[in-house]
């Protein structure tokens, strides 16, 4: 008759309740089951239910190991104590409840659960934001007769579990209701799971030359988002010709009107200035020559480049503005309010200064101030001659493209993306999530190098595939690796570094670091640096450091070197560094020792030698016979455990002691050190 428990644990923490991330990217993060019984005499089955669980499994969370999935049942064989089985979190980034996987167990006959610990809660933590909901502003030209749709799109930051729903209405701008275009209005719904949802407007035609004409469409009673209110402009292009046509052969100072004016700048070589008066203003250049100034005033205007090969500089003013470059280095001014700016070809320097601004460009060079404001700076299109984008104050977003970029997050939590490219990042102030590549985007090339900087920070390379080089700095930060050989410096803060696929170099430095080499990759260095750390190999051939501090190394098969330095280790059962796991046939340690050389022998308790004081006297007695400097003493009864003591000095008593638990293939020799 035995008496069964189960505790889960998140690899920190292990009882009746743990609790991990569901992680935005592959492979998840897991939670350990672990079943254990008192009594090993018998083959039995315990059977695990689930169905206290909130979580659903093939959905929410895969799971593995000691348990058949479709029914339940954990085999105990004769001799075996304990059975595990892992939780493995399925990562997205819907927004949702936090889920739970709730085991309870059932004793065979003649067995019985312990009291209390007969059930293990394990809690998958939603780790998305709820969604905001936006509409973009869009543009149609208005065509000679007939009506046609203007597709305005509502989008979800990230999707969620609940459904979205929304009303919009249009509100009469300069275009009119009636004459330019059929008011509409109504009410959609984004569905659970999804991230966007259309609805059209209906443009009535003519042939009128006249301005461009804007009407607004305003979304309402938004539920299950973090806003109620969103707005959009939909613009309704004239196509019946330009208001003003103005040459740039000779020097030109043109002022619009009042009104909303439409005014083209074509042909020449002279320096022109153009002022969009006070109203929605739609500038354009074509085929001008260099240092020509545009001031879009007050209004929301547009300052369109495109056709213009030389440089010029463009000032939205008041007002929401778009402003696009052309093939020159242009310089653009957003000023104010939530502007658009696109610095288009050549090497441009945009500024967003205040307001909520998007920032994207076409190719060349280009250097990016956000400026005041959660600006949103995106580089990931065909930009691949490297970006310089400055996010600056307020929580930005700053994606890379596919050329050697330069980001700075600066103040506020700023999400960076890397993609392609020898890109350099700095999050600088700020808890800002740093990745490889943007939301969706596929493995992206190019060894980076990235810096926190202040906050906790989540640098997450997973699809990295070059290898890169992150430093944690101020923080208590969290790494994921990529399949390249990555260099992970953490920095000050207890950090959580997990390797990638690629032969990792793992620093934790400061903090009492949590580092998981996965992959199993040769030639991995695990390092824990000062603090107290706890490691786990790669399960290939390992180098694993745990420094300073009071530390746990977890072997995880394959070929391991555990480097011990002088003074890494304590001298007492309290103080001692843990090891588990050592295969005795495979696994190798590095000690540091005054002599230089490594000279290993085994103690044995003495009648009337117990415990750790027992195991210390016994190899002391050893290190003074034989000049042994290494020495493994097993625990009483045990062919699996115990402690290896350290004569780091060379005074033949030892300094440092190591908790070895599940020694296997054997006993340590001399072959195990080098």
């Amino acid at each position: 008759m035995a008496v069964y428990s189960i505790a889960v644990s998140n690899g920190a923490n292990t009882g009746a309740a743990a609790a991990v991330n569901e992680g935005n990217a592959a492979p998840g993060n897991a939670l350990t089951y672990t079943i254990t019984r008192d009594s090993s005499v018998d083959a039995e089955n315990v059977t695990v239910s689930f169905d206290g669980s909130s979580a659903t499994a093939g959905t929410d969370y895969q799971l593995t190991g000691d348990i058949v999935p479709a029914t339940g049942v954990v085999a105990f064989a004769i001799g075996e104590t304990t059975r595990t089985f892992t939780v493995t979190t399925t990562p997205d980034t819907t927004f949702e409840t936090d889920e739970t996987v709730v085991a309870a167990i059932t004793a065979p006959a003649n067995s019985t659960v312990a009291a209390g610990g007969g059930t293990a809660t394990g809690t998958i933590t939603n780790d998305d934001a709820r969604p905001t909901l936006s509409v973009a502003n869009v543009a149609i030209s208005e065509g000679a007769n007939g009506t046609s749709n203007l597709t305005f799109t509502a989008t979800l930051t990230n999707a969620s579990y609940q459904a979205i729903q929304f009303n919009y209405a249009t509100a009469d701008g300069t275009a009119t209701a009636g004459s330019d275009y059929v008011a509409a209005a109504g009410t959609a719904t984004i569905a659970a799971n999804t991230t966007s949802q259309t609805f059209t407007v209906a443009i009535n035609g003519d042939t009128i030359p006249e301005l461009n004409e804007t009407f607004n469409v305003n979304l309402t009673g938004i539920t299950n988002a973090t806003n109620t209110t969103a707005t959009a402009v939909g613009t309704i292009l004239n196509d019946d010709g330009s208001d003003q046509s103005v040459s740039g052969a000779t020097n030109q100072r043109v002022t619009g009107s009042a009104n909303g004016d439409s005014i083209l700048l074509t042909g020449g070589s002279a320096n022109s200035t153009v002022a969009g008066g006070s109203g929605n203003d739609t500038i354009g250049l074509s085929g001008v020559g260099t240092g020509n100034i545009i001031y879009g005033n007050v209004g929301d205007d547009v300052i369109n480049g495109t056709s213009s090969g030389s440089a010029f500089r463009a000032f939205g003013g008041q007002g929401r503005d778009t402003l696009t470059g052309g093939g020159g280095a242009d310089t653009l001014f957003g000023n104010n309010d939530d502007d658009n700016l696109n610095g288009g070809v050549g090497s441009d320097v945009v500024y967003g200064n205040q307001g909520n601004d998007v920032i994207t460009g076409t190719a060349g060079v280009d250097t990016v101030f956000g400026g005041q404001g959660d600006d949103t700076i995106n580089y990931s299109g065909s930009a691949t001659d490297g970006v310089r984008a400055f996010g600056n104050v307020g929580n930005d977003s700053i994606v890379g493209g596919g050329g050697a970029d330069t980001l700075y997050g600066g103040d506020g939590i700023d999400a960076l993306f890397g993609n392609a490219g020898l890109d350099l990042i700095y999050g600088n102030q700020g808890n800002d999530v740093i990745t490889a590549a943007s939301s969706g985007g596929t493995a992206a090339l190019g060894r980076d190098t990235v810096f926190g900087g202040q906050g906790n920070d989540l640098v997450n390379y997973a699809l990295n595939t070059d290898g890169s080089l992150i430093y944690g700095n101020l923080g208590d930060d969290t790494f994921t690796g990529g399949a390249g050989a990555d260099i992970f410096y953490g920095g000050q803060g207890n950090d959580v570094v997990t390797g990638g696929a690629g032969a990792d170099s793992i620093f934790g430095n400061l903090g009492n670091d949590t580092i998981i080499g996965t992959g199993g990759a040769n030639n991995t260095l695990l390092d824990g640096g000062a603090g107290n750390d706890v490691i786990t190999g790669t399960g290939a051939r390992d180098t694993i450091i745990g420094g300073a501090g009071q530390d746990t190394l977890n072997a995880a098969g394959g070929i391991d070197v555990f480097q011990i330095g002088i003074g890494d280790s304590g001298n007492t059962a309290a103080t001692a560094d843990l090891i588990t796991g050592v295969a005795a046939g495979a696994d190798l340690f590095r000690i540091a020792v005054s002599s230089g050389v490594t000279t290993f022998g085994t103690a044995t308790l003495a009648p009337g030698q117990t415990g750790f004081s027992g195991q210390q006297s016994a190899a002391n007695t050893l290190m003074g016979a034989s000049g042994n400097n290494v020495v493994f003493v097993a625990d009483q009864g045990s062919a699996t455990d115990g402690f290896l003591f350290i004569d780091s000095n060379g005074d033949r008593v030892g300094d440092q002691a190591v908790r070895l638990t599940g020694i296997t293939g054997g006993a340590l020799s001399s072959t195990n050190f080098v």
